[in-house]
């Protein structure tokens, strides 16, 4: 089942791997702030000084990331770690696109087959060598200790002295999830829940919250682990969600399964230290904790 680990970081939204931790490399277009703050000019790759036109209201000019995965069996996957708790970010030269709408997540209330996604092209804007989150750990990788629930949290970008308040606001993971068998731990005993092609509900807590829910069953072949498909049904944080089945039967009889119950919480702030355009642009925030565990379709 080796090929489980990819295709459970894809399902868990790593296509995000372009995405750099906070302690970003200067790479890319190297100090195009810096020369933001010399001259209206723009640095493209070939490194040569050029006019910037002005970028369209309402752009994009960056993504930040701030997840937590826990996986109940890390060893059914060939992880090595249960938890993974992460920062990520990345700026860019404005766009007319969106990071959160190329997840193409199916709309409330709804689910689909086979889950898409894009990523929009980028032209990147390095900031410095360093990011801090103030009201967090400062680092792209830490414990879950250090992870602040439900708490609001300023940016700091070290190399400019640039300091956003109130730049993104965490969330919160969960209580409990139903059924429990999904979190059995050991290989052994994993994969134990039966995932009705009849149709399912699972449930979580807490809830109430404003955030949005997905729920991910991915199917896998028994023998071999190889990647079969899988369904995402999108709902608020009711506490309960019923995947029907129109989309549960397309899940094939027997197979291996993963099921991820995603917290997400989108948000933008605006950012205005690019002076030569002549108003901020947006850099878009994705809060996302997620809780992964096992059974097969029945």
């Amino acid at each position: 089942m080796k090929q489980l680990s990819g295709h459970l970081s894809l399902l868990a939204f790593c296509a995000f791997l372009m995405i750099l931790t906070v302690f970003l490399a200067s790479c890319g277009n190297d100090n195009l702030l810096r020369a933001y703050k010399e001259a209206d000019t723009n640095i493209h790759e070939t490194g040569e000084l050029e006019d910037i036109p002005e970028p369209p209201d309402d752009s994009v000019a960056g993504f930040l990331k701030y997840s937590l995965t826990q996986i109940a069996c890390p060893a059914c996957f060939h992880e090595t770690e249960e938890l993974d708790v992460r920062m990520e970010s990345l700026f860019h030269l404005p766009i007319s696109s969106s990071w959160i709408t190329g997840m193409a997540l199916p709309a409330m209330g709804n689910c689909v087959s086979d889950l898409p996604e894009t990523i929009p092209s980028v032209n990147q804007v390095s900031v410095g060598s360093k990011i801090d989150f103030i009201g967090g750990w400062a680092t792209g990788y830490m414990a879950e200790a250090n992870y602040n629930r439900d708490t609001w949290h300023d940016l700091f970008i070290s190399d400019y002295d640039i300091l956003i308040e109130d730049a993104f606001q965490s969330i919160h993971g969960f209580d409990y999830i139903e059924p429990y068998e999904l979190l059995w731990i050991d290989p052994s005993y994993a994969f134990a829940v039966a995932i009705f092609r009849s149709g399912m509900t699972f449930s979580w807590g807490p809830y109430g919250s404003d955030d949005d829910f997905l729920i991910i069953v991915a199917s896998y072949d028994p023998v071999s682990g190889s990647y079969l498909g899988n369904i995402a049904c999108m709902a608020g944080d009711t506490g309960n969600m019923y995947i029907p089945a129109e989309y549960a039967s397309k899940l094939p009889h027997g197979a291996l399964a993963s099921v991820h119950f995603q917290r997400h919480k989108f948000g933008r702030f605006a950012f205005n230290h690019f002076p030569a355009f002549n108003h901020p642009v947006w850099i878009e925030t994705h809060m996302s904790w997620e809780a992964i565990g096992t059974g097969y379709i029945e």
